[in-house]
């Protein structure tokens, strides 16, 4: 490996450390001590950073996601049920995949692991805790327990759920397990570029491009993402920061493919501007007057 600045190298093993840095030039390695001619130091810690800030991106719209899931959830389970019909097992599906009772035995956990104001005042003044209504009890569970919730819900709530995203409920119960899972390896700083998804989502149908992805690789869960960001605040800003990321990569098919990225991505519907972002507002939104305008003419 060529080591240009020895100094620069030296500074950035002493904060990345030798051993984590070392993930990122195995690839570049023909066996256990040659590298392929011509590798640099300096290309290792471009991919380094390259997948520090895709982790970052990733995080973003997960984030994203799991509030909205959370939101549209508690909406769907306390209007059909009440405020604490979580706690219920009548109120779920019995199935060998779901068991309501390990399933809120953890959500008591975690429940009573939070320190939040609102959980505090709720055991001052109520009797129950940590039984607390689902509007609490969603706000400190995690993804891979809304997830498992969802999983155990009925189908009619399941679509009630799912209306604003038209997408199959095992297709969506496989995307929130997906999620969960990359969310924990993003928590910990682990590497995504070239990971294989070790809970890897199902595929919709619905479009052309969804059966030729690899279900195991980072691409597919950024164009879920996508997907289900499409008409969320900020959205396209985000899918535009997935395209600035992936078009470094052009001239690399080989870290695009350790991601799973087709070489026809860019053409892919998951990254072309939705309607409320095309054509005269895409020219609009930077100028107040016409943005102006162009929201009268759609009124």
């Amino acid at each position: 490996m060529l080591v240009a600045d020895r100094v620069r190298a030296l500074a950035a093993l002493g904060r990345i450390s030798y051993y984590r840095l070392s993930a990122y030039w195995y690839p570049f390695k023909k066996g256990d001590t040659i590298f392929e001619a011509g590798t640099t130091f300096d290309q290792a810690l471009e991919l380094y950073e390259f997948d520090r800030r895709l982790r970052l991106v990733v995080l973003d719209a997960i984030e994203r996601v799991e509030i909205l899931a959370r939101t549209l959830i508690t909406y769907t389970f306390g209007h059909a049920y009440g405020a604490f019909a979580h706690a219920d097992g009548a109120n779920f599906d019995v199935t060998p995949r779901f068991s309501h009772d390990k399933w809120h035995q953890e959500l008591r956990k975690e429940i009573e692991r939070a320190k939040e104001k609102f959980l505090e005042h709720y055991q001052t003044n109520y009797i129950g805790f940590p039984t607390v209504p689902i509007w609490m009890a969603s706000e400190v569970m995690s993804l891979g327990t809304l997830s498992r919730m969802f999983q155990g819900m009925r189908t009619a709530d399941q679509k009630q759920v799912l209306k604003s995203w038209n997408v199959h409920q095992s297709v969506a119960g496989s995307w929130l397990h997906s999620l969960s899972y990359v969310r924990n390896v993003c928590a910990h700083h682990g590497r995504l570029w070239n990971r294989e998804l070790a809970i890897s989502p199902l595929s919709p149908k619905s479009s052309p491009d969804w059966p030729a992805l690899s279900n195991k690789r980072i691409y597919a869960i950024l164009c879920i993402l996508r997907y289900l960001t499409r008409s969320a605040h900020g959205g396209e800003e985000w899918a535009a920061s997935v395209r600035t990321l992936l078009t470094e990569m052009t001239g690399k098919p080989r870290w695009l493919n350790a991601m799973g990225v087709p070489a026809n991505w860019i053409t892919h519907s998951f990254w072309r501007p939705t309607s409320s972002l095309s054509g005269s507002m895409v020219r609009a939104r930077n100028d107040p007057r016409a943005l102006m305008r162009w929201k009268l003419k759609k009124a």
